[in-house]
């Protein structure tokens, strides 16, 4: 049991290190300890040695991203079709770690369901969605003031969603499942909020940013396992995203 209970922290502080060093570009660091994951393997336990391979799995799919995007350079596209083109590319690690998972044969993730009926009754829960909904809805009526082009709010608006979308499927979806399994809820979604606010940094968000996203995906991550699904989580993350926008804080290519 001490030995599970150290390979499982052993590996979510690697995680957390492999994602920072990936996001921050510090490629030499980051192949050197993918290397020494890969030497590891055959020590592992086996739910140790998934996550280990939902790990390598989840980075290879963004170091395809990060040269698919390069190539996508060269069409030529306008930038916001390209920053979309961009977001639509997460599917590609989404596939590659439900592609391990399901070479284990067991369940993608405990959370691609509808909430509970128990989670709908959940005060916390009701009351963090209803403060975000009519903060944005505050928002939106102050920017629809000034705002001559309803076709520029979609834009934000279709950026925020799909963004959204895609982000939890991964990072509370599959990532905060099968670390749960190797440790417990409370670790997971501190393991995962942490992996989730410095993988903002691949988009250059300052270091107020960072934090401000390590909350949010403390948020996003407590409404996943309360509500024992991730559509909590996406609704939320889209409106915080759009708030952001609407702010201010963020900027998209429109």
């Amino acid at each position: 049991m001490k030995q599970m209970k150290f390979e499982a922290l052993f590996l979510c502080l690697l995680f957390i290190l492999l994602t920072y060093l990936f996001s921050r570009s510090y490629y030499s660091l980051f192949f050197l300890s993918l290397f020494v994951l890969l030497l590891l393997l055959g020590l592992l336990k086996e739910k140790n040695r998934l996550f280990s391979w939902l790990m390598i799995s989840f980075f290879i799919g963004y170091l395809i991203i990060f040269y698919l995007d390069i190539y996508i350079d060269g069409f030529q596209l306008t930038p916001y079709n390209q920053l979309l083109v961009s977001q639509l590319l997460l599917i590609i690690p989404i596939i590659s770690s439900c592609y391990v998972i399901r070479k284990f044969k067991i369940k993608i993730s405990h959370f691609f369901s509808i909430p509970s009926r128990s989670s709908f009754r959940s005060v916390p829960i009701n009351l963090v969605l209803l403060i975000l909904a009519i903060i944005i809805v505050g928002r939106i009526l102050i920017y629809f003031s000034f705002a001559n082009s309803f076709a520029v709010y979609f834009s934000i608006l279709l950026f925020s969603g799909t963004r959204a979308f895609f982000e939890e499927v991964i990072w509370r979806g599959i990532l905060l499942t099968h670390i749960i399994k190797i440790t417990n809820d409370r670790l997971g979604v501190l393991v995962t909020s942490i992996g989730f606010g410095f993988n903002t940094t691949l988009y250059g968000f300052s270091p107020l940013l960072t934090l401000v996203f390590i909350l949010c995906g403390s948020l996003f991550g407590l409404l996943t396992v309360k509500s024992k699904s991730i559509l909590p989580s996406i609704f939320a993350h889209a409106l915080i995203i759009l708030l952001l926008f609407l702010g201010g804080y963020l900027s998209i290519p429109i």
